[in-house]
């Protein structure tokens, strides 16, 4: 498992997560999309990259 998607599930499970598409910094996060994302442009990503965080990680074969 990739060791980035495992913090994130550990720290934010469940929620939205807005990342600095630059850097991948994780700068807003909550249950509402839009709020992230409104929140992320308020601290200055103009256009930040939003992620469903799952709530575990299960891995896909298909």
């Amino acid at each position: 498992m990739n060791s980035n998607l495992y913090k994130l599930i550990k720290k934010y499970s469940g929620k939205w997560v807005a990342f600095k598409p630059d850097t991948q910094k994780v700068v807003s996060s909550g249950k509402d999309a839009v709020k992230v994302y409104k929140e992320a442009q308020k601290k200055g990503v103009g256009v930040p990259t939003l992620f469903k965080v799952p709530i575990k990680y299960v891995p896909y074969i298909g």
